[in-house]
């Protein structure tokens, strides 16, 4: 193996678009075989933020209404949830969702024309979505721009006031008794599986596969029907309802979490909208969607935005076909999901995407259009945040670097990630960091600089594969930031056996390092590294094994009780830090975002992550930590909450922050239900003030962990005897 340097001035690739996020530029150019599995004609999902008159201009000129075997591969396709729409997807300051080829983005970056041209000089955010496979979306043919939707009959509800209840998860299983109204009526009004198998051009959803209560995306029957035609003897045969459904397809070699005993969404679904038959409501439908299995057992949710996005838009589509038309349902979504690695700022693309809809609602101003709700995250203890900071100015420059270990574990199937994070840049200011990188073998790269595109690339013997790469970008919009970002292949394949494509080389595993100069320009700032999470979700067979800081100083336990220690001790050698690991996709201002707390003991469970954030973005807002927290854990005893199995009947316990952020959608979802209007992050804010209020007696309040108050609520379901 060895080092090398490129710049791509020099030798132009998908780097020389400005403002391209540097995963894109990793996924389609250094490790496009894994990313594409070496499909050759693969349809590549992403969202793309029009944030000036050239990026519009590109996506509004390529756009085409459908692919065929005649199409060029420049045009890209832009999918619709509601065509009847007056409000036109291309105005600056949107977020599009779009489907094109690889040669798109390669003639972005590298082509002449003048359009071109002003594209890679303007403000973007491009954003890339993990490929679907072809029974899961069109065949290119008609591809639902532009095509009326076959929508579902209207639910009607007995009373006026009502609220609709989304949830964007993994792993929902409709059926289930918990989300009915009768034993053979749902409660569930939509259902759409994104990576269910697609069925045909009259579908009523761009990929995947929908169902309604009533029908089905192809016509068939609805769920109503089928949990009639499916019952025996009064008994629902759930499994038979899945296989009719595809959700429980044998002869598809993907994860099937509706197969499992249990399934995160159908817990978090139960958490934030379960009841007994004979307590449902019946003013609270559920809208559901479920993201694609390859996206969710990607955790690192690099690839996440353009699913997310689309779920959104669905959810806030089908609610507008729900209860009256001149007065809408409020709706409350969950989207129980944790990201460790991003800009912590509120500028995600996501976050940006929620406040460009929604409107920012800081705390004590007016309600929110839509409350949405997300976790804190389970990274507290994950050793994946550090903290560089040289006192004063660089009087010193290139002297005495900054060292990262950074510990890279064997037997990982997929690729592990490091992000580093400048403040914002001003005028003069491009020379105030480098970086270097160093194998656990010893082989040292060369500094890398604030040069926007430059690489620094570890090749395989080959001298064709890229190990290891890291590249500099500067993140424009809007925040004007540096971001440095390193990247490795996996320690492990599994190839050739589920791809024809021969064997892969690895990145070795080990203790790398990363160390980190401050140059002329540097002033004092601090410098934010974050391990991108790469571990595997619950339930899925292992895969990602999580890198993390691996600092001799970083004292993991206290002395004395021998418990984790939660708190970074006043140790200025040691640049791990367990503060600001809060959710990344949960800085901004609109969201309601939930800790996770014992619920016997009232403090804050040892993963619940927290903030502050970063305040150099005026766009984001600044968070001392979540707004509220709720029960993650019965007790430090009893780990985990009970909710429902994946069928009827059954329960399991799951513990994290995913589980207590619906429980806060479950009362979001009674207080605008009986007020009739959506509910903001301010009234979450007050309920959980007036808890600590009447319970004075309760152990100290950490707002940075626990938000303004603990919101403990009991549920219909047994409580486990402590």
């Amino acid at each position: 193996m060895f080092w090398k340097t490129e710049d791509p001035r020099s030798a132009p690739d998908f780097s020389a678009i400005v403002g391209m996020d540097p995963y894109a530029n990793w996924l389609l150019h250094r490790a496009w075989s894994e990313f594409s599995r070496c499909e050759t004609d693969l349809v590549i999902p992403f969202v793309v933020a029009l944030l000036d008159d050239a990026t519009r201009d590109i996506m509004e000129r390529n756009r085409v209404q459908h692919f065929d075997s005649h199409t060029e591969l420049l045009p890209i396709l832009i999918p619709e949830f509601d065509s009847s729409e007056s409000k036109s997807p291309f105005a600056v300051g949107n977020h599009i969702s779009a489907f094109a080829r690889r040669q798109f983005f390669l003639d972005l970056a590298t082509s002449d024309e003048d359009r071109y041209s002003k594209f890679r000089a303007a403000k973007k955010r491009i954003k890339l979505g993990l490929p679907l496979k072809a029974d899961q979306q069109q065949d290119l043919k008609i591809f639902g721009s532009g095509q009326e939707l076959a929508r579902a009959p209207l639910l009607e509800f007995p009373h006026e006031q009502g609220v609709v209840i989304g949830i964007i998860d993994d792993g929902i299983a409709f059926a289930h008794d918990r989300f009915r109204a009768s034993a053979v009526k749902t409660r569930i009004s939509y259902f759409w599986q994104q990576d269910g198998q697609f069925l045909g051009p009259a579908s009523t959803v761009p990929y995947g596969r929908e169902i309604s209560a009533a029908v089905a995306s192809d016509g068939s029957p609805g769920i109503d029907r089928l949990l009639y035609e499916c019952s025996r003897g009064g008994i629902v045969d759930e499994n038979r309802i899945y296989a009719r459904f595809g959700s429980m397809n044998f002869l598809n070699q993907d994860h099937k979490p509706v197969a499992q005993r249990y399934a995160h969404g159908t817990h978090v679904l139960d958490l934030a909208a379960g009841y007994d038959l004979v307590k449902a409501p019946t003013d609270q439908p559920i809208i559901a969607v479920q993201l694609p299995v390859a996206t969710t057992a990607d955790t690192s949710g690099s690839t996440l935005e353009v699913y997310v996005k689309n779920a959104i838009d669905y959810i806030v589509q089908r609610a507008s076909l729900i209860g009256p038309k001149k007065d809408p349902l409020p709706i409350v979504i969950n989207f129980s999901y944790g990201v460790t690695a991003g800009p912590h700022d509120g500028t995600s693309v996501i976050e940006q995407d929620i406040e460009a809809r929604f409107g920012t609602t800081p705390v004590g101003e007016t309600h929110s259009e839509l409350t949405f709700i997300l976790p804190a995250g389970n990274a507290h203890l994950s050793r994946c945040h550090a903290r560089v900071c040289w006192n004063g100015g660089a009087e010193d420059p290139y002297e005495n670097p900054a060292t990262l270990p950074w510990r890279v574990l064997p037997n990982g199937l997929t690729t592990s990630q490091l992000e580093i994070w400048l403040p914002k840049r001003e005028k003069g200011s491009d020379d105030r960091v480098r970086i270097a990188i160093e194998t656990p073998a010893g082989l040292r790269s060369e500094p890398l600089g604030e040069i926007p595109g430059k690489e620094v690339l570890l090749y395989d013997d080959d001298g064709v594969t890229v190990i290891a790469a890291a590249s500099y970008s500067l993140e424009v919009a809007p925040t004007d930031r540096g971001l440095f970002l390193i990247s490795l292949r996996p320690t492990e394949h599994l190839r050739p056996v589920d791809v024809e494509c021969g064997k892969e080389p690895d990145a070795p595993a080990g203790l790398w390092t990363v160390q980190i100069w401050r140059g002329p320009a540097y002033h004092g700032e601090d410098i934010e590294a974050w391990i991108q999470r790469n571990d595997t979700p619950f339930g899925y067979p292992i895969r990602g094994r999580q890198s993390y800081f691996d600092e001799g100083s970083y004292l993991r336990h206290n002395p004395i009780s021998g418990r984790p220690l939660e708190d970074d001790p006043a140790n200025p050698a040691c640049h791990i830090k367990r503060v600001s690991l809060i959710n990344a996709i949960a800085t901004s201002c609109t969201p309601v975002v939930v800790g996770g707390v014992f619920r016997q003991e009232l403090v804050s469970a040892e993963y619940s992550a927290g903030g502050p954030t970063w305040t150099y973005c005026d766009y984001g807002g600044h968070r001392m930590g979540p707004d509220a927290s709720a029960a993650s854990d019965d007790s430090r005893i009893h780990r985990g909450v009970l909710g429902a199995g994946s069928r009827s009947g059954s329960a399991f316990t799951l513990s994290g922050t995913s589980v207590a952020a619906p429980q806060i959608a479950r009362l979001a979802a009674e207080l605008a239900a009986g007020a009739g209007h959506e509910i903001g992050r301010n009234d979450i804010v007050v309920v959980a003030r007036a808890e600590e209020k009447v319970n004075p007696s309760r152990p100290r309040l950490f707002p940075q962990r626990e938000g303004q108050g603990r919101i403990i609520r009991s549920t219909d379901r047994p409580r486990r005897i402590d």
